[in-house]
């Protein structure tokens, strides 16, 4: 996470989420629309007090809650 806050807060924006998202998942991407407001929702849904920054603990259960649904949906499949 420290590699992509950029104003070392220790928590991040929602551009420097968006950029974290990107360089993990599709580096080689030039976002569309449709993936920026995807990675908007990840942000809203992660930043759990509205403080506009997403924590560490915010982000860990963030991806908690998306490893679990990933796993039972292979699980159905």
């Amino acid at each position: 996470m420290q590699r992509f806050d950029a104003d070392q807060s220790g928590e991040l924006s929602e551009q420097e989420f968006t950029t974290m998202m990107t360089a993990l998942l599709d580096p080689a991407s030039n976002l569309l629309d449709d993936q920026i407001l995807h990675y908007q929702g990840l942000f809203q849904k992660a930043d759990l007090d509205d403080s506009g920054t997403i924590n560490v603990d915010e982000l860990k259960k963030l991806l908690h809650i998306r490893r679990a649904i990933k796993n039972s949906l292979a699980i159905k499949i």
